[in-house]
């Protein structure tokens, strides 16, 4: 039976669309940031995050966590590098 266990865990999993987005180019499973993450990223305010969600449409969406949200750190540092890149000039990533 160890053998067989080896050999399973040793399988690559099977392509998945979201599952790669999620995971990026890297293929490491995301961090998932709370609110206080979020805070500490962003330097907005818990308020100003919550008004984002409302009116900003590419604002990061969070996902439900059981009785919690959490939001994809990745998709936080990407809205962080469209804003970087709206303040230099640049034209945002698509």
């Amino acid at each position: 039976m160890p053998e067989q266990e080896a050999a399973e865990s040793k399988r690559p999993r099977e392509w998945h669309p979201i599952r790669a987005k999620i995971a990026g180019a890297s293929g490491v499973a995301p961090g998932i940031l709370r609110i206080d993450g979020v805070m500490a990223r962003t330097g907005l305010a818990r308020s100003t995050i919550y008004l984002r969600l409302k009116e900003d449409p590419q604002f990061p969406k969070p996902i439900p966590l059981g009785r919690v949200r959490g939001w994809l750190a990745a998709e936080v540092d990407e809205w962080i590098a469209d804003r970087v890149r709206e303040a230099r000039g640049k034209p945002a990533a698509a």
